[in-house]
């Protein structure tokens, strides 16, 4: 009878303690959860900076390459043609 009773106590120790094991481990996997999503948000917020980051940089070189073409263009002399050129430098030399 004695040992039975042992045996009772003993079993439902055990059982106490799976129990507890399995709650532990359902915590520490709902933490786990949390913290990884945490990471991939952050990730998702470093990426979304960085890809704003760069289509600034693309519109800053945009418009300096735009601001650089019209400079050029606006120092640009009229050009004449090739006859022209030819018949301009034959009037000027002697």
């Amino acid at each position: 009878m004695a040992e039975g009773k042992a045996r009772k106590r003993t079993n439902k120790r055990l059982a106490e303690e799976e129990k507890l094991q399995k709650a532990q481990t359902k915590q520490l996997q709902t933490a786990k959860a949390l913290y990884n999503k945490k990471l991939k948000e952050e990730r998702h917020v470093a990426t979304a900076a960085k890809r704003e980051e760069r289509e600034n940089e693309k519109a800053e070189k945009a418009a300096s390459a735009a601001a650089r073409k019209a400079l050029q263009n606006t120092q640009k002399p009229i050009q004449t043609s090739q006859m022209g050129k030819f018949e301009a430098s034959a009037t000027i030399t002697p």
